[in-house]
């Protein structure tokens, strides 16, 4: 997954955050967050080869960036040492209340990829794309 280059030179504001303002309103935070962690210098998303995948590495990559899953992560370990409190401990306790839901991140992701914001592999474009248009025909005549 890339950037689209028109990005930069299109969507920054005066303090070059990037902006998308025709982004629906109910994710666009999220969506702007993907893009400016996506055009951080030495960013790089593990390897993916479909868009299952590549919605699993982006959402893990978001919630180390901006919910503070690392720290929450480290505090559940340091503080949870028996299987019983780490099951209501800190580690479900941030995934309930802080983490962003991971079907936010993938509409994010989704509506960035349809208006070329993002770019994803050609290879795992078409197999989504063969994957869709599969379920449809089998929606058709089912």
């Amino acid at each position: 997954m890339r950037v689209n280059s028109r990005v930069h030179d299109e969507k920054t504001d005066m303090f070059q955050a990037i902006r998308v303002p025709n982004c629906p309103s109910e994710f666009r935070a999220v969506a702007e967050n993907i893009l400016a962690m996506a055009t951080k210098p030495g960013f790089a998303l593990s390897d993916y080869n479909t868009m299952t995948e590549l919605d699993k590495n982006l959402m893990w990559d978001y919630w180390v960036e901006f919910d503070g899953f690392a720290l929450a992560a480290v505090q559940n370990v340091i503080t949870h040492a028996t299987v019983k409190t780490y099951k209501s401990g800190g580690l479900r306790a941030w995934f309930v209340k802080k983490a962003t839901p991971p079907e936010l991140i993938r509409r994010a992701r989704q509506w960035l990829t349809e208006r070329n914001y993002l770019i994803v592999k050609p290879e795992v474009q078409k197999r989504a794309y063969e994957a869709g248009s599969k379920f449809s025909r089998s929606i058709k005549t089912g």
